[in-house]
């Protein structure tokens, strides 16, 4: 706790409001009790020296941890707050309404738009957010770099592999987000981006599960705030089949890139706005809503948890769909066999979805959690040979997550006769699970190899194995299949 002050005490923001509080409030000083608070601030207002110095004059009135918590109505809060400073500089809003007064008609337009950007946009998505035909008729490319040479927006080409990101300051973005409103244009504009949003999820989820994985995750994972900020927008403003699609679109994203809770928790709320009903048109989508939730925030109640599963099953049957339509419907499938529903029944079904999917990595699923079934149900030899060829198919496909889901199952099956090949097995898993990230997954590879070397009698090695668990459980967020 020392020092969680002394690295914040090192940026040249935090020294400034801590001079600028010591004015108001010469007791004040940056320590454990409120750095964090202070290093929010500064973050928050963007090491803008104007703001923060109106934020430091609030210091008197307001402790710093409740100042923190009130920068989201930044342009209320931040205003008169020197009185010996000159009207022009005695609000931040003062101050960007300056900026403002100097763009023309399509700047102005464009800087409101892209304040719905929660984590900056690609060049394409600024693309989609302007009409040519309703705009002017200027090159949406003209205003962009305009707005870039009067610093109001920013250029990042250090994302995506190079490819130019645009962003704003987050009071910059906060005062377009104003202007936004102001405009009538708000719901077009919040409709456009969920639009965007949704087409570069549905483009990018089938590339999820192959050996360009890596690539696409890393986009999602950019986009990640704009996905969240589309959902929020969806939900808040009633569109659920929007939010149903967004679900859907970026299920597989959520799954595979430690976002699982975030996802019960979407899941949820979706349920709720719903009422128990879904919309038309919808019904797959809100089955595997209902699907995902039940099996994350329910899972721990068996009863209610295979209430909600058999439901979704229900809903994707009158639908015409199947659990095996959609790789995110796997799971619950293989949940409710595991509760002891159907688990023969259900073994076949993964087994003809294995033989007749045309997608390879659904063979590859079906195949791998049939397996898991058979071996679930005693079957032992079946469902080592299902695991097996899994193992093999996600392998020839270039699929990490499949590949080290797999490899936790199979490095199981040596368990008790070659323990070396195990712990192969699980090295292997656990480098596949570090590239695409998957901390929880890492976790437990740690501490299967940590109870073979001790097995092994190597009990040093066990405990560094323990010790290397318990730092990726700290980051861990994803629910674990195998």
């Amino acid at each position: 706790a020392t020092t969680a002050a002394e690295p914040a005490a090192d940026y040249a923001a935090v020294r400034l409001f801590a001079e600028r509080a010591r004015a108001v409030e010469p007791g004040f000083t940056v320590g454990a009790h409120n750095a964090e608070h202070v290093v929010r601030i500064c973050r928050e207002l963007d090491g803008m020296p104007l703001a923060l110095e109106l934020a430091a004059a609030r210091v008197r009135a307001m402790p710093v941890a409740h100042l923190a918590a009130r920068l989201s109505d930044r342009f209320r809060l931040l205003t008169n707050g020197n009185r010996f400073a000159l009207p022009q500089h005695q609000t931040l809003q003062a101050v960007v309404d300056w900026s403002w007064e100097l763009l023309d008609s399509a700047e102005r337009t464009l800087l409101h738009r892209l304040s719905v950007f929660a984590g900056g946009a690609t060049l394409d998505a600024v693309e989609h957010m302007w009409f040519p035909d309703a705009d002017g008729g200027r090159d949406v490319w003209s205003v962009l770099f305009a707005l870039v040479d009067k610093s109001l927006v920013s250029t990042d080409v250090a994302d995506a592999g190079g490819a130019p990101r645009y962003r704003m300051l987050e009071t910059v973005r906060a005062y377009g987000a104003q202007r936004l409103a102001e405009s009538g244009e708000e719901p077009a504009v919040r409709r456009a981006h969920a639009d965007y949003t949704l087409g570069l999820c549905s483009r990018a989820d089938p590339h999820l599960r192959g050996p360009e994985q890596l690539d696409w995750l890393e986009l999602l994972r950019l986009e990640h705030d704009n996905l969240t900020a589309a959902l929020r927008w969806a939900i808040d403003s009633g569109d659920l089949r929007c939010a149903l699609d967004l679900l859907h679109a970026s299920c597989w994203y959520w799954q595979m890139g430690n976002s699982w809770s975030d996802l019960v928790r979407w899941c949820g709320e979706l349920l709720r706005a719903a009422g128990g009903r879904p919309p038309k048109g919808r019904t797959f989508a809100y089955a595997l809503c209902l699907a995902i939730h039940s099996a994350g925030t329910d899972f721990t109640d068996r009863e209610i948890s295979a209430k909600g599963l058999l439901r979704a099953e229900e809903l994707l049957t009158e639908s015409g769909g199947r659990p095996e339509d959609h790789p995110g419907l796997l799971q619950p499938a293989i949940l409710l066999g595991m509760l002891g529903y159907d688990r023969c029944e259900r073994i076949a079904r993964l087994d003809r979805t294995a033989a007749d999917q045309a997608d390879p990595w659904m063979r590859a699923a079906a195949r791998l959690f049939g397996g898991l079934l058979a071996l679930h149900t005693g079957s032992g030899g079946k469902g080592r040979d299902r695991v097996l060829e899994a193992l093999r198919m996600f392998r020839a496909i270039g699929d990490r997550w499949g590949t080290a889901h797999a490899l936790t199952v199979a490095a199981g099956l040596c368990r008790f006769t070659d323990l070396e090949r195990e712990l192969d097995l699980l090295k292997e898993g656990d480098a596949l699970a570090g590239e695409i990230g998957l901390s929880a997954m890492r976790a437990q590879f740690a501490v299967r190899r940590a109870m073979t070397l001790a097995e092994a009698g190597r009990i040093d090695a066990a405990r560094s194995a323990i010790h290397e668990a318990r730092a990726l459980t700290a980051d861990s967020d994803t629910r674990l299949l195998c």
